[in-house]
């Protein structure tokens, strides 16, 4: 069918990422959901291009890469890079001495491309939030996804193959590459975190988590919630104020939000004065005051 659509793009992709069509826009900010597992894998001491996988030695694919590297003289030398892949994902490091190497697994490794322009091809053509909803969930990375209709629907979605890791896997740390700590499949779909029209009427986000339960590599300190108090304090707003609350979040130091208050009660603790870092400033207890008060207060791009 026929589009008429208006937005933002990258270079290459043939559909509009973030805009609107004559019934309903959208945008997206980063999700920051845990997608990728880095995995150490276990070499044959006698080929290190075979590793450990379910008590068999697999070969690793191998591929080259030829990279034209200019020389001092101008000239360029054509270099062949070898990269090898397991099944997890490249490997990305050698630790030849302990027969070990380092991969990392993506979620969205394989059908990434094709479902991702799909989607962006639903959003252009949309016309509710049935259809928006069809094309989230063909997003494999991480994203926060945001509709609004003309009708007055509004609605969100936490996009993204998000992996089931292995009872006894410690997110923090590297997973063993030989079987025993593979993903256990993806979240449903009805399990992310989404929402239509809530009573609220509206939602708030700057790449800040969804929701206190999920993990994310943005946490619970983050810019999102001056955006969220905001529109708390008047939900009546005018294009204006909208454009205001994007600059003045953008510039704000959203950690001073956080530690002012523990900070400025640390500066006027007896102990503090006698501590030689604080001694430094001049009038020292004030001087730290006023120093963290400007900070917190900072506006502009210095």
């Amino acid at each position: 069918g026929m589009m008429n659509v208006i937005g933002m793009d990258f270079v290459g992709i043939p559909t509009v990422l973030i805009g609107h069509n004559q019934r309903m826009a959208w945008t997206t900010t980063s999700g920051g959901g845990d997608i990728s597992d880095t995995y150490i894998e276990v070499l044959n001491p006698d080929n290190h291009h075979q590793y450990k996988f379910n008590g068999e030695w697999l070969d690793m694919e191998r591929r080259a890469e030829t990279i034209r590297v200019r020389q001092s003289d101008g000239s360029f030398k054509e270099v062949e890079e070898p990269l090898y892949r397991t099944i997890h994902g490249v490997v990305t490091g050698w630790d030849e001495k302990n027969h070990r190497a380092i991969t990392v697994k993506h979620a969205w490794w394989g059908n990434y491309d094709y479902s991702m322009l799909k989607a962006f091809l639903g959003f252009n053509r949309a016309e509710d939030v049935k259809d928006f909803e069809r094309g989230c969930r063909l997003i494999q990375s991480t994203h926060h996804f945001f509709y609004a209709d003309q009708k007055g629907d509004i609605a969100y979605y936490w996009v993204g193959r998000y992996p089931i890791h292995a009872e006894g896997t410690d997110p923090r740390l590297p997973s063993m590459g030989t079987g025993e700590q593979e993903w256990r499949g993806v979240v449903r779909w009805k399990k992310h975190p989404q929402s239509v029209n809530p009573k609220q009427g509206y939602f708030g986000n700057w790449n800040n988590k969804p929701g206190d339960k999920w993990k994310s590599l943005y946490n619970r300190v983050f810019w999102g919630h001056r955006i969220l108090e905001r529109l708390k304090n008047d939900d009546a707003i005018t294009l204006e104020e909208m454009e205001h609350i994007a600059v003045e979040t953008g510039r704000n130091d959203f950690m001073s939000d956080y530690l002012e208050s523990y900070l400025l009660e640390g500066a006027q603790h007896p102990r503090a004065a006698s501590d030689a870092r604080i001694g430094q400033v001049e009038d020292s207890r004030n001087g730290v005051v006023e120093i963290i008060k400007n900070y917190s207060h900072r506006r502009g791009d210095g």
